[in-house]
């Protein structure tokens, strides 16, 4: 899991990955658990305004 390891970016300086190949890797071997997504949502959807709808997104996305 990403959060296991060091920030992604430190990981693709030491290995000299470019940014787009640092994406292209995160995406290919990086694996979140169900917390990390929903509590990254809660982030975000507390930096953004309220909304009736806003825990149903969270839902949805992490079915």
């Amino acid at each position: 899991m990403l959060d296991a390891i060091p920030p992604i970016a430190k990981v693709a300086k030491i290995v000299g990955w470019s940014p787009s190949a640092m994406v292209k890797m995160a995406a290919r071997y990086g694996h979140f658990s169900t917390d990390e997504l929903r509590g990254a949502m809660e982030t975000i959807s507390r930096s953004r305004a309220g909304g009736e709808y806003r825990g149903r997104w969270i839902d949805w996305l992490l079915r």
